[in-house]
């Protein structure tokens, strides 16, 4: 019997099936209710790929989630052909909970999501003890990023990594000029591989995925920026194309 090889994709909203994940809070999203169900860009890259497909993604998750779950995933499967890690904001903090496989995540400096009563008093507590702030957010990544590459390299599985959303959420352009100046003068910047839209800050020549999107390719234009049914597509073809050029022996 012929068993396919894997394919893993990890990260958050961007990820994960967001439309069936929100389905439950359609009062608070009506924009929703008229989407039919579409392939996320992990089922269509799997069955370009012609392998079988273990999606990770789940909403709403930091960093510290991404990685934890592709460790989790290399020590149970030896058969991984490749793995794609969106990552995500910076500011994202992840506590897993001793239920399996239940986080809690606070997003340390948004002002625009919305908290259960323990993710805003973890937030709360971290501003008032000034336990966050972008620098350590960026220092995180790098350190997951690079560690997860050295993890991939070693069990010899292919590693495509990318940001899904953009790892900061400011408007203000002067915000995001001295968000990147800092991200550029770290060494393990230098040392990352396979990394799609690499350096990641559309002013110094980067982008994440979410920055390739026009209007067709969102949910809703100004309400809700995560991929439809042709971002999707999109996000499957820039992965795909990638790999093909750069990844595929």
């Amino acid at each position: 019997m012929f068993f396919k090889k894997k394919l893993i994709t990890v990260g958050d909203s961007f990820t994960d099936n967001y439309l069936k994940s929100q389905w439950h809070l359609l009062d608070k999203k009506p924009h929703l209710k008229n989407i039919m169900p579409f392939k996320i860009w992990p089922e269509l890259l799997s069955e370009k790929l012609n392998l079988k497909l273990i999606n990770l993604g789940q909403c709403g998750r930091g960093n510290e989630y991404i990685f934890n779950k592709a460790i989790d995933v290399i020590s149970k499967h030896n058969d991984i052909k490749l793995m794609v890690v969106l990552w995500t904001e910076f500011q994202r903090f992840d506590f897993e909970h001793k239920q399996v496989d239940n986080y809690r995540t606070a997003n340390i400096d948004s002002k625009t999501a919305h908290f259960t009563n323990i993710e805003e008093l973890i937030r709360e507590t971290f501003k008032y003890e000034k336990i966050f702030c972008l620098e350590s957010g960026i220092n995180r990544f790098l350190r997951l990023s690079y560690a997860l590459q050295t993890i991939c390299e070693k069990e010899n599985i292919k590693l495509v990594q990318a940001f899904g959303p953009r790892p900061y959420h400011y408007d203000d352009f002067k915000e995001v000029v001295e968000l990147s100046e800092l991200f550029i003068k770290k060494d393990l910047v230098y040392k990352l591989k396979n990394f799609i839209g690499f350096p990641f800050f559309k002013n110094i020549g980067g982008f994440s995925l979410e920055d390739k999107f026009d209007d067709i390719h969102m949910l809703h234009p100004t309400m809700d920026p995560h991929p439809n049914k042709e971002g999707s597509k999109l996000m499957c073809e820039i992965i795909h194309d990638y790999y093909l050029k750069n990844i595929k022996k």
